[in-house]
Order: C-alpha cells, then sequence, then structure tokens
C-alpha cells in the first residue's frame, strides 16, 4: 500500500571519475524517459529486494548502458568513469521534466 510524503525526489546519474573518485557530473532523469518501472527493469536482479521504488544506490553495469545512452544521447566511458543511479530528497516543487516527482512509500 502506497503512503504519502511530504518530500519530492530527484533520480540522477552521478558520474565519478575511476582515477580520483571524485563527482565529475549529475545528469537529471526525467519521469518522462526513466519511469520507475522502466528503471526497475533495467536494474534488474541487481535491485535489492525490499527497495521497491529504487530509493537506495545502484551501479550502472555496461550491459545497462544502451537505454541510458540512447535517451541521453551520451555515451558511457567505463574505462574513465563509474555511473550510479542515485536517488535524492528535495524541498524542490515536483517538475517532471527536470527529474522532480513525488516520492512513494
Amino acid at each position: 500500500m502506497k503512503t504519502s510524503c511530504d518530500f519530492n525526489i530527484l533520480r540522477v546519474i552521478d558520474v565519478f571519475d575511476n582515477k580520483t573518485e571524485s563527482l565529475i557530473k549529475e545528469i537529471v532523469l526525467s519521469e518522462k524517459d526513466f519511469p520507475l518501472y522502466k528503471l526497475k527493469q533495467i536494474i534488474g536482479k541487481n535491485r535489492v529486494p525490499d527497495d521497491d521504488y529504487l530509493y537506495l544506490v545502484y551501479d550502472i553495469k555496461p550491459n545497462m548502458k544502451k537505454y541510458f545512452e540512447n535517451k541521453l544521447n551520451i555515451k558511457f566511458d567505463f574505462k574513465k568513469n563509474t555511473y550510479e543511479l542515485t536517488c535524492y530528497q528535495t524541498k524542490d516543487e515536483i517538475n517532471k521534466e527536470k527529474g522532480i516527482r513525488k516520492c512513494t512509500k
């Protein structure tokens, strides 16, 4: 059963430099291009069983990159960077094009 939350969430891909481990970029995922059901399909068997809403951080593996690359019109470089699907809490107003959506519990 879903209950309401008093915050919104923002889903992004955090890009880290493999040499320095520094965060070098955040790529915002819009609700339109990256709905929860699709992200769950992409993460697949790597999803933590109790994390129905993908609030945890997930490594994006090379076998997952195709959908992200096509929708974002970018190329992943796993030799240089590490990519993580991340979910942040925000008090910003809902704006699905900017990736801000209502949390779900």
